[in-house]
């Protein structure tokens, strides 16, 4: 039997001292990851989609899918699947403190940063406004999918995380024209989970917090040592259906403006604080 990670930089470490290596001890089973730094929802799902098709994962096997930024984009003018791409091409006027919460400080507005993409502005706008509102739902949709692909697949375990809120700042990029997020934070996905699928609500980047890589040991897929070893804990402990521990997460849970509890639920309104990889 086989772990599948399928993801983005909060599994692509796998060496001593990692979630995945951790989950792999525990389990006692092979490890095979496939999570890339930096990629989005669509680079994890195409390398599933032909797993699966292809029959690489098999009956009783594990397979663990961390659902990135579906703004990561596979633009066919760049190699790298960053988010902030969205901002070249924006209506948004240039704002130091949108620019630097929004885009991990990248400076997308600052064209001699940029030039090898801005010269594709009306394209990515294009884009954005092509994709629309509908698009805050891109990763809900990823989950009731593979929520769906696990009642087909019943000898298979299957594990979904979201890395950031389900709109991670899109209501924030106009082009996207984003009204309201009403419809999607009042979506109950307590119910979805079933004898072979668990979708965990509380995003990745919550359990995480601000500082889980600010010790000496190393900081692989976001997190310390001891993070990565409770992650992995965790992980091992939903694959058996054990009751898990949530005493670890952070305190730090800001995300896109919100803080969130351990339960993922959502609270006051806090000053904005973005994390990108």
């Amino acid at each position: 039997m086989t772990i599948h990670v399928y993801g983005d930089s909060f599994g692509a470490d796998t060496g001593k001292g990692t979630w995945p290596w951790k989950l792999s001890e525990l389990q006692k089973e092979k490890l095979i990851c496939n999570a890339v730094g930096g990629t989005g929802p669509n680079h994890a799902l195409e390398k599933f989609f032909d797993h699966l098709e292809n029959k690489i994962i098999k009956d009783y096997d594990k397979v663990i899918i961390l659902l990135s930024d579906q703004k990561r984009l596979d633009f066919p003018f760049t190699k790298e699947f960053y988010s902030g791409i969205f901002r070249i091409g924006s209506d948004d006027p240039i704002d130091e403190t949108i620019n630097r919460t929004l885009d991990d400080q990248r400076d997308w507005n600052i064209k001699s940063m940029n030039e090898d993409m801005y010269e594709y502005g009306k394209e990515i706008q294009f884009m954005a406004k092509s994709l629309g509102p509908m698009f805050v739902y891109e990763n809900l949709k990823n989950i009731l999918l593979l929520k769906f692909i696990a009642d087909q697949y019943k000898k298979t375990r299957f594990i979904v995380f979201t890395c950031f809120t389900l709109n991670n700042c899109l209501q924030h990029y106009t082009n996207f024209r984003v009204k309201s997020l009403k419809m999607l934070t009042k979506m109950n996905l307590d119910l979805i989970s079933g004898d072979n699928f668990d979708y965990i609500k509380t995003p990745v980047i919550s359990m995480a917090g601000m500082n889980a890589n600010d010790d000496n040991s190393g900081g692989k897929n976001h997190m310390n040592v001891k993070y990565n070893m409770k992650f992995g804990q965790m992980v091992y402990d939903i694959i058996n259906f054990n009751e898990y521990d949530t005493s670890w997460f952070a305190d730090d849970y800001y995300v896109d403006g919100v803080e969130v509890d351990r339960i993922g639920e959502r609270q006051d309104k806090r000053e904005t604080f973005f994390l990108y990889e």
